[in-house]
């Protein structure tokens, strides 16, 4: 019965060793694929985040074409308004070229401020610069000015840009009413002293709704006169600025 009992004991071990073996040799098989599993889905990865770096590139290229396609468009609109208020002022129609101004406008002119379209800046065109004839181009060599070079710089959010402008005009003078002489003169059209004056025109834009208005204009002459400045501000100057620029 002993002996039997033994025989019984290591047929019930044996199987007990394979399975143990078996359980031992299937464990370096499973961190291999687990391994091969990580390297795999770490390749993935890499590529799932070299994608998205690339779309996020490509989009970024596209906004900052569409930005610069954008501001372009921008500049060539404030450009097209100032080509009209350019040629208003040549032609004499001081209207046309007010119209072009926004409410609260401002132009800086021979050392005078005229705010307010319907207050100073019409003061400005419809009396100042209509009786002095002002405005008219006047075709200039000058070495020193170059009449081609123009600046301008759109805002980045569309809405407001300023720009510089090179001039030459002709600017009139009215001249003292006091004087007899100079009334008779008037009253024929004369009584107006005329110079060309050039230099460049800054200019800030702002959009209006769908289009573009001028909001401040300020003539910086490359050889001001200083007899040409304003002394007077208005009402004591019928034609004058609101203040003056010191």
């Amino acid at each position: 019965m002993e002996s039997l009992k033994v025989k019984v004991t290591e047929e019930v071990k044996m199987p007990e060793n394979k399975i143990t073996a078996k359980s031992e040799c299937s464990q370096p098989a499973r961190r291999s694929f687990i391994r091969k599993s990580g390297v795999a889905l770490s390749g993935v990865l890499a590529a799932a985040v070299a994608g998205s770096a690339k779309t996020a590139s490509a989009t970024g290229a596209d906004d900052e074409m569409a930005l610069r396609l954008a501001k372009l468009e921008d500049a060539n609109a404030v450009r097209e308004v100032y080509e009209a208020y350019e040629s208003a002022i040549n032609k004499g129609r001081y209207e046309d070229a007010l119209n072009l101004f926004t409410a609260d406008s401002e132009v800086s002119f021979e050392g005078g401020i005229f705010a307010g379209k319907d207050k100073g800046v019409r003061r400005l065109y419809l009396e100042n610069f209509q009786q002095g004839l002002t405005g008219k181009k006047v075709e200039t060599s000058e070495p020193f000015m170059d009449m081609t070079a123009v600046n301008i710089e759109p805002s980045t959010d569309r809405k407001s840009a300023k720009a510089v402008f090179p001039y030459s005009m002709r600017v009139g003078t009215p001249m003292d009413t006091s004087l007899q002489l100079v009334q008779m003169a008037r009253v024929h059209g004369g009584g107006i002293m005329h110079r060309r004056e050039i230099g460049h025109c800054a200019v800030s834009f702002v959009k209006d709704g769908e289009s573009w208005k001028i909001s401040r204009i300020e003539y910086r002459a490359a050889q001001p006169d200083a007899t040409a400045r304003f002394t007077k501000t208005y009402p004591e100057n019928d034609i004058g600025p609101d203040k003056l620029v010191r």
